[in-house]
């Protein structure tokens, strides 16, 4: 197995028709053997229970975090470290404390570029040692857009977490 986690299962939707082969771990084992296919599950197995307890993706199903599993990376930074947040990534604080003089950037869970909103841009210092999960902007807009219950989600989410309307229509 890639993983020590035990039993998985996975679900799929099938847009034509299809024919499915069930195989043994031990198949799979030998089958995942391309190093570079291992180490991508691998990360994504491992961002899965991750992305699952962040609020932003906390309503949605194994298969849509999947997805964001993905285009997205763990980032770390040891104490002490300049962590720049541009508007082409999202940011999103899986754990640690951000010290600096702007005290919307040292409280925020999601920095630089945000879906609908106004961007939180700018630098700030690890205090202790910082993870970030990091998805570039075309990416998650990219799935946002052909998944609709990100979408629907995300725009629901927001509109309860903002005073300002959140757009429901989509920009194609």
């Amino acid at each position: 197995a890639l993983t020590d986690l035990g039993a998985r299962n996975a679900s799929i939707v099938a847009l034509t028709p299809v024919t499915v082969c069930q195989f043994s771990e031990d198949t799979f084992t030998a089958l995942s053997n391309d190093p570079k296919l291992r180490a991508q599950l691998t990360k994504r197995w491992q961002l899965r229970p991750i992305i699952k307890n962040l609020a932003f993706f906390k309503t949605l199903n194994a298969t849509v975090n999947e997805q964001i599993s993905a285009i997205s990376e763990l980032v770390e930074y040891p104490l002490g470290a300049r962590i720049t947040f541009d508007k082409d990534h999202l940011y999103f604080k899986v754990d640690g404390d951000l010290g600096g003089d702007n005290p919307v950037m040292t409280s925020s869970e999601t920095l630089g570029w945000q879906p609908f909103q106004e961007a939180i841009l700018g630098e700030a210092i690890a205090e202790t040692l910082v993870k970030l999960l990091v998805i570039r902007r075309d990416d998650f807009e990219t799935t946002r857009r052909e998944t609709p219950q990100l979408n629907y989600q995300l725009r629901k989410q927001l509109q309860l977490l903002s005073t300002e309307p959140v757009p429901w229509t989509l920009s194609i």
